[in-house]
């Protein structure tokens, strides 16, 4: 592994950590498979791109599903990815780790913790 692709590997171990801790927190985007956070003149955003459904029936049988890919983009103060990470194999190191980060940008840019919460809430109050 190169020093950048370390770098890279820090950069999504801290952005789950803060964001599971609440100092990161995630918005929507008109895609609704993209998620961005603002972090100083920077902003990250988390995307995941759907196999194609090309293969169907006995085709998935024999084959398999080809993964989810994520898509870590890195965006300067104008909002233009200077970079990005892209995640399509299930043997990467840091696959998990970006379906992980995916999960949490969504639950955080939908409150979630706070919903679940309200539903807890309701549920024990009945």
């Amino acid at each position: 592994m190169t020093k950048f692709e370390e770098k890279i590997s820090h950069l999504i171990d801290l952005l789950l950590e803060k964001t599971d801790e609440g100092k990161v927190s995630w918005e929507s985007t008109a895609n609704s498979d993209t998620f961005i956070s603002s972090l100083g003149l920077y902003g990250i955003s988390i995307g995941r791109r759907m196999p194609e459904s090309s293969l169907t029936g006995m085709s998935v049988a024999l084959y398999g599903a080809r993964p989810t890919t994520y898509v870590l983009s890195f965006l300067d103060d104008s909002g233009e990815t200077f970079d990005s990470k892209v995640e399509e194999s299930r043997d990467s190191d840091d696959y998990e780790k970006l379906e992980e980060l995916f999960t949490c940008a969504r639950r955080s840019a939908h409150n979630v913790g706070e919903s679940l919460e309200r539903l807890l809430q309701e549920l024990e109050s009945r």
